[in-house]
């Protein structure tokens, strides 16, 4: 541009000089913003979603009409929620038995958590106190470093996401931008693998003190949050450091598909297949793997691949029956040694699987599925409290003793949802009315053994023992999965709306829906490789 332009638009010189000077102050300001990822939700251009005005608040059965079940769950959850608001309003987590709240984030976390399944109970009161207090006092700005990028991402970004498509709230979309500027910077790493933790006010991303590895389910369950945020504001560059990620895994040594839960984080094309696990730190990659293709439009070929891929390297690597009655599990590789020990958590794997299933997957996938699940009763069927504990070891040689047994240490139950999803889905997908019998079996023994007075659930330390003993923290999972998968298993009208046909549960089963071919092509080629 000449100089002759410039100055019939401001005149003097000294004008001028003052135009140059703000034109780098901004120039300062947009480098700084590029850096903590803030610049990808400035000036987005907003996708107004369809909010489904039929999706009320939930539970709309008349008190004299509902079947004693949902009396039952309704009960729990005002229970539950009477120990958050008593002793923990506006805090992480709280502690039942000693009956105080603790931080762990500084970010709500148990309320954010809970928005959808408040929604979901029709607890109306609690659902919008909940919004005006994250209206004036939630801003994801605490100087601390052990915010974990994963768990904020399921559990906050994913709450968030999850209130405002049921209620329609902007408040919870104003936040989920809030909160997914600042985990975005977590991806500025070496390798784009994200960090571990970040700390919300400083925007300083880090690894645990043990150095260099990260778990792969941490790194690979992250994809539907960023997805689903970037198609509400039109903008790819939001979803495009997570959907990275799986650019990063395809160069990863590979076992039958199956990738080691332990990844070396600046350098994860030599992470090798040493420890394979659908259970802790290995369980949600696969699971997301399926959900990111269904929620991105099944195009992805790599997705869907990488999926089905996986599924045989299970049934080939990792998938065992029983000894003496034939039970379908899951085990693990450690290097070449085969172990029967199976956590709870891999209990999501029969959802996965019928929800692939529901979406074209093999019918094979369904049978697996059920035998699997039918083993995750067992897994509290067979125990003296009807409670699972965290983790079991399965036998394989002839033996006159059960299918599994339980060590002392593992011996614990967290109130933990995956049995019950997956009971959920088997039911809506199969109406087999077992499942509901399984629920309702399980539910009666959290009540009896887990239900803590004046408020609150706590998780057993054995359940092995019919007098219990409790570890003091409920964890925001027991409201925001464990009991919202009740009810949905229970509720058919409720579970009608949530149709699996037309709705992806995040890992923390917070509810996004499935959109429409427009609204998905923003992020759609990011899958495409």
């Amino acid at each position: 541009m000449s100089y002759l332009p410039i100055k019939k638009l401001f005149g003097s010189p000294r004008r001028i000089s003052i135009f140059l000077f703000v034109l780098v102050l901004l120039g300062i300001q947009g480098y700084i913003s590029i850096k903590s990822g803030s610049v990808l939700f400035l000036d987005a251009p907003r996708c107004t979603p369809k909010v489904d005005r039929n999706l009320t608040f939930g539970i709309n059965l008349p008190v004299d009409n509902r079947p004693p079940i949902i009396t039952e769950l309704a009960s729990a959850m005002r229970h539950s929620w009477k120990a958050y608001t008593n002793y923990a309003w506006g805090m992480d987590e709280v502690k039942v038995i000693s009956r105080v709240g603790t931080h762990w984030m500084d970010a709500s976390l148990t309320m954010i958590d809970s928005l959808d399944t408040l929604w979901i109970f029709n607890m109306t009161e609690e659902f919008n106190r909940c919004r005006d207090w994250i209206t004036t006092q939630v801003n994801f700005d605490v100087d601390r470093d052990n915010s974990n990028v994963f768990e904020s991402t399921i559990r906050l970004l994913g709450g968030l996401l999850s209130a405002f498509h049921l209620s329609g709230e902007n408040v919870f979309l104003e936040k989920a931008k809030l909160i997914g500027s600042k985990l975005i910077v977590a991806f500025n790493s070496p390798s784009g693998l994200p960090y571990t933790n970040i700390n919300f006010q400083t925007l300083h991303a880090s690894l645990p003190s043990n150095g260099r590895i990260v778990a792969l389910s941490e790194v690979a369950t992250l994809q539907l949050e960023f997805n689903e945020l970037a198609m509400l504001l039109q903008n790819a560059s939001i979803a495009r450091p997570a959907a990275n990620v799986y650019r990063i895994l395809d160069k990863v040594n590979k076992l039958s598909g199956l990738i080691s839960s332990d990844l070396n984080m600046y350098r994860p094309e030599y992470s090798l297949p040493s420890t394979i696990t659908l259970g802790a730190r290995g369980d949600s990659y696969y699971e997301y793997l399926l959900k990111v293709w269904i929620q991105t439009g099944k195009k992805s070929d790599w997705l869907r691949n990488e999926y089905l891929t996986a599924v045989n390297g299970m049934r080939e690597k990792l998938i065992r029956k029983s000894v003496p009655n034939g039970l379908t599990f899951v085990g693990e590789l450690h290097g070449s040694r085969f172990s029967t020990k199976m956590d709870h958590l891999v209990c999501f794997l029969p959802a996965t699987l019928a929800y692939g299933y529901l979406h074209g997957m093999p019918a094979d996938h369904l049978e697996l599925a059920m035998n699997l699940a039918e083993t995750c009763f067992h897994m509290y069927n067979d125990t003296k409290t009807g409670l699972s504990p965290e983790i079991v070891h399965f036998n394989l040689a002839n033996s006159d003793k059960s299918d599994f047994y339980i060590m002392r240490l593992d011996s614990f139950n967290l109130l933990r949802p995956e049995a019950i999803e997956s009971f959920f889905y088997l039911y809506q997908i199969t109406k087999n009315p077992k499942y509901q019998e399984w629920g309702k079996q399980i539910f009666r023994a959290f009540n009896t053994y887990s239900r803590v007075e004046p408020a609150g659930y706590a998780p057993l330390l054995n359940v092995q023992s019919e007098v219990p003993s409790y570890k003091d923290k409920m964890e925001s999972f027991w409201i925001a999965e464990t009991l919202k998968y009740f009810l949905l298993l229970f509720d058919d009208s409720l579970a009608t709306k949530y149709d699996l046909r037309k709705w992806v549960f995040n890992s923390e089963a917070h509810p996004f829906p499935l959109h429409s071919s427009g609204t998905i092509s923003v992020i759609q080629d990011l899958y495409n490789f």
